[in-house]
């Protein structure tokens, strides 16, 4: 299994953006997001299924790989009366070989449910490792054929929930 991190992010310069998030804040989210990101990598590169696990948005996917992608919203600032609680969302692809359907669509079963599925792998350390307050699977959608970089595979995406000050 082979388990490809992402980079962090620099120090705070600049200026304050959009929403009154300063600098430090700004920088302080995206290493988080950053540091939430591998830590999901990592627990999903714990499955037998993927021979790899991308931390990353690549090019190109060998299947059987899992992506973890960035959500839609990607950040959601002041959840709480915390300032700083904030949900970071993400999206993992799970791409399985196309070409062998019935063992494709039997492994696809086992990471929705189940013992080895992704929601009780993530969910199993609510912390990542003290990454997150708690991390959850939302929703799995888009069972069956899926694209990914113009390839078909036999897959699911998977929307994950993450929150962190």
């Amino acid at each position: 299994m082979t388990f490809i991190p992402s980079g962090g992010f620099g120090p705070a310069t600049g200026t304050p953006v959009a929403g009154g998030l300063g600098p430090s804040l700004t920088v302080a989210i995206l290493n988080n997001y950053t540091a939430i990101r591998d830590k999901i990598a990592e627990q999903l590169a714990t499955l037998d299924t993927f021979l790899i696990v991308h931390a990353t948005v690549p090019m190109a996917i060998v299947a059987p790989a899992a992506v973890v992608v960035p959500g839609n919203p990607i950040i959601t600032p002041h959840e709480s009366m915390d300032p700083g609680l904030v949900t970071y969302r993400f999206q993992i692809i799970a791409a399985l070989q196309s070409q062998t359907e019935q063992y494709a669509q039997n492994q696809l079963d086992q990471l929705i449910t189940g013992a080895t599925s992704i929601p009780t792998v993530l969910e199993a350390d609510q912390k990542l490792n003290a990454a997150t307050y708690t991390v959850q699977v939302t929703e799995a959608a888009e069972y069956g054929v899926i694209d990914y970089a113009a390839q078909r595979y036999i897959g699911a995406r998977f929307l994950v929930e993450a929150t962190s000050s």
